[in-house]
């Protein structure tokens, strides 16, 4: 075993007793792994297994970290109870898996139902990343028939996300285009004065505008390259007085080895501040840059992310529908179980 793996696999067995010490504790109760009690006496109690997994990398160590736990119809519904899982967890952003309404009648589409529960106790309408690592997590462990090539994923509020496995361990998510509006220019005066406070300097602006419907809660603004959004130090707490709850900032590239760069900001949502690699921002993202650089609906382009994590995307802008492609790599990292009573 290399030094890298001996490493990698102390840090996997460090993830694992962490998780299985915190999960066999609930309400003050210890149990023990046959499901008794310390008295000896038989623990109601009910196992969830969950999943650490990272979306748009192939190192554990970058993308934008997920959990994602099979939960029961019953335990579905119970949003209390699903937040503050996820909060445990203390991931950006943890999926919560469930069965579909009716099963897939095609042996090579699954359907499941999902939901997304942020670390600080709240729910999002739509997670790009999330249903990356959904497909990565099933299709990796084989919870699915060998034939299903295609999941589907039914969200509360957002449709329903299809997820295809490729080739050379990467997937492709399938989610909605959306349009940016440019804002006024008194409420650009209130958002530079924020954003130059997040970044503690006067940023050189080129343009922002903010999503509508699914994406009310989505700014997004773009800065001259010359800015060297990678290099900043972004204060994202400057960032919690702007009315939006995700800031999407973006530039051209300045290397050429890719089509745009961004970060994104969600101070509340994530207690970090920071999405490491953001999948939704991207509907926004895409017809944007498309249509600005003029590049043809249907090519496959790459993208960065350029957070301390990173991540990287391929992505495409459907021809003849509102659809955008992301693909990218997931990298499965810890796994385990959750008791609850």
């Amino acid at each position: 075993m290399s030094t890298r793996d001996a490493h990698l696999a102390q840090r996997f067995e460090a993830t694992r007793t962490t998780a299985y010490r915190s999960s066999v504790k609930t309400r003050g109760t210890i149990y023990l792994s046959r499901g008794r009690d310390v008295r000896g006496h038989r623990a109601m109690s009910k196992t969830l297994p969950f999943y650490f997994i990272t979306a748009f990398s192939n190192d554990a160590f970058a993308g934008n970290p997920t959990a994602v736990v099979f939960v029961d119809d019953d335990l579905a519904e119970n949003t209390e109870t699903l937040m503050k899982l996820g909060a445990n967890l203390s991931q950006p952003i943890s999926l919560m898996v469930y069965s579909p309404r009716e099963p897939s009648t095609d042996p090579k589409i699954a359907k499941r139902r999902v939901r997304f529960m942020t670390n600080s106790l709240s729910e999002v309408a739509l997670c790009g990343h999330g249903a990356l690592t959904v497909a990565g997590t099933m299709f990796a462990k084989k919870l699915v028939p060998e034939e299903v090539e295609v999941l589907e994923l039914e969200t509360k509020s957002a449709g329903v996300l299809k997820a295809y496995r490729k080739e050379d361990g990467w997937f492709d998510i399938e989610l909605p285009s959306a349009t940016l509006h440019e804002v006024s220019s008194d409420e650009a005066r209130a958002l530079k004065k924020a954003l130059n406070n997040a970044f503690g300097r006067v940023l050189e602006i080129n343009y922002i505008g903010r999503g509508r419907d699914n994406f009310a809660p989505y700014l997004v603004v773009e800065l001259d390259a010359k800015e060297d959004l990678k290099a900043s130090a972004v204060d994202a707490n400057a960032l919690k007085t702007t009315g939006y709850n995700i800031h999407v900032i973006t530039t051209d590239s300045i290397t050429g080895e890719e089509a745009f760069i961004s970060r994104a900001f969600a101070p509340t949502v994530v207690q970090a501040g920071e999405d490491h690699v953001s999948g939704s921002t991207h509907s926004l993202l895409i017809p944007y840059w498309f249509s600005k650089k003029q590049i043809p609906r249907g090519d496959l382009v790459s993208v960065k992310q350029v957070s301390q994590r990173g991540g990287h995307l391929k992505v495409i802008w459907e021809k003849d529908s509102d659809i955008v492609h992301l693909q990218g790599q997931t990298a499965l990292f810890a796994e385990g179980t959750i008791t609850l009573q």
